[in-house]
């Protein structure tokens, strides 16, 4: 006979060990991997499923995020700021007002390139804000900002609705 330490790990028992102590260690010890096993099992699981609801559920219409990286990846951005400390207190007010009024002929001039832009617009924000504004949005609306509108022009030179909306329609 064998003199070793068993597979138990704690007895030097002459191998093989039959002692009904083992038995016992050995059910334990099957019990365990089992419980083991099925924690495992369970813990990749649990993580699939996250993993699968992080994957943000997009209607359909919007541009895949694939699309949109395509032409951002081919554009730059260009930020402007002024450095607005040397300004009056009156020249700050009529500053703000002036930015209003700027959004107000945004907003007109897009309606004027498609009629469904504003409301496209703001369907894309409230989706940005449920779903945690994941890159896919954050895509489609930096689009939007670059196109002024819901309509692209795709990099063979095509125009394309990235959001739910009618075609462009032809101009006159």
């Amino acid at each position: 006979m064998r003199v070793g330490r068993h597979a138990c790990g704690v007895c030097t028992a002459p191998l093989p060990h039959r002692s009904l102590a083992t038995l016992g260690m050995t059910s334990l010890r099957r019990k365990l991997h089992l419980l083991m096993k099925t924690t495992l099992a369970f813990t990749l699981l649990v993580t699939l499923a996250a993993s699968a609801a992080d994957t943000p559920k997009i209607p359909a219409g919007y541009w895949p995020v694939e699309k949109s990286r395509e032409i951002l990846a081919k554009t730059e951005t260009i930020r402007l700021a002024p450095d607005l400390s040397t300004l009056t207190k009156g020249e700050q007010a009529a500053l703000g007002e002036l930015i209003q009024v700027g959004f107000i002929f945004q907003k007109l001039y897009e309606e004027q390139r498609h009629y469904q832009a504003v409301p496209a617009y703001q369907q894309l924000v409230d989706l940005d804000r449920k779903l945690g504004s994941p890159e896919q949005t954050r895509n489609l609306l930096e689009l939007y900002r670059l196109f002024q509108g819901p309509i692209a022009t795709t990099l063979d030179n095509r125009r394309e609705a990235f959001l739910p909306v009618d075609p462009q329609i032809p101009a006159r």
